[in-house]
């Protein structure tokens, strides 16, 4: 059974965060879930938003078709009241992806769990990287030998 976080009035959210990317990284979508309210809210931004705990399900899965390694590099990480904010790098590798983007994340934790997970990118950047992802994982492939 996941364990769950559970968060006391006053008590940080930023562990709960922390737990969420760990079990994220892993791909651990039950450890994953088990972090998110029953009606999670999450976006990224401008896509439109999923609510509920199956549509962000439904998402996180269909990123798995796509990219079979997820890191993220957390460069800060800071909390006001129920709200974290992250600055970070994700990373998505897959057969035919190799990108590393920068992203901003808000995150509100009510009772040890995420209740909104919104995600701001630089949309032309991330683009121009999957232009020419085929093209870097073909090279990291010839370097990594």
């Amino acid at each position: 059974m996941p364990q769950v976080m559970k968060q006391a009035e006053g008590q940080s959210g930023i562990p709960v965060v922390e737990a969420f990317f760990e079990a994220l990284t892993a791909l651990n979508f039950e450890r994953t879930l088990a972090l998110l309210s029953d009606d999670i809210e999450y976006q990224n931004v401008p896509l439109p938003p999923d609510r509920g705990k199956a549509q962000v399900e439904r998402t996180l899965r269909g990123f798995t078709r796509l990219a079979k390694h997820f890191d993220v590099r957390m460069h800060n990480i800071a909390e006001r009241g129920h709200i974290v904010l992250t600055e970070r790098t994700d990373v998505l590798r897959g057969p035919f992806l190799d990108l590393e983007f920068w992203v901003c994340g808000t995150f509100e934790v009510r009772g040890g769990k995420i209740v909104l997970w919104r995600d701001h990118f630089d949309t032309a950047g991330f683009m121009a990287q999957l232009a020419f992802s085929p093209m870097r994982r073909f090279l990291r492939k010839l370097t990594d030998r």
